[in-house]
């Protein structure tokens, strides 16, 4: 999947819509998602892991199941290594 700029994709509406780009408001377009930039990939790792590991003992604590979508590949080894 490839993901547009807001300029390549006010032009694209623009053009679809026939409006002139000055009159596109992008400001609700796209999704806003919570980031967190930590110092080195060990903070960030060990928060994932927390947070994680928050979720999982909070369904226990419910008698509910807890499904997680984890990636595999290299990236998420200092995660992973944090939550075991």
């Amino acid at each position: 999947m490839r993901l547009l700029s807001s300029k390549v994709f006010g032009y694209l509406y623009g053009s679809l819509t026939n409006q002139p780009m000055a009159d596109i408001n992008l400001i609700d377009a796209f999704e806003r998602i919570p980031v967190r930039i930590f110092p080195d990939l060990r903070d960030g790792s060990r928060f994932a892991a927390e947070e994680i590991a928050s979720l999982i003992r909070y369904k226990q604590s419910r008698y509910e199941k807890c499904v997680l979508g984890l990636a595999t590949g290299s990236t998420p080894k200092t995660l992973y290594a944090e939550l075991v």
